[in-house]
């Protein structure tokens, strides 16, 4: 996905491991815009930022 989004746009909740369905930007849900590895890239990202940002 090329196209720059506004936050405004980005409608997220994070509980547990929802895979995206619940994740939406742009009115759609994050699963129809991403592949599932993708996605599982992201959750990783999420998980260790904080271990990336201590090195």
């Amino acid at each position: 996905m090329d196209d720059i989004l506004s936050q405004d746009e980005v409608d997220a909740l994070l509980r547990g491991m929802d895979e995206g369905e619940v994740t939406g930007v742009g009115g759609m849900p994050l699963t129809q815009i991403l592949s599932k590895e993708d996605i599982a890239d992201v959750v990783d990202k999420t998980k260790n930022g904080g271990a990336e940002i201590v090195k």
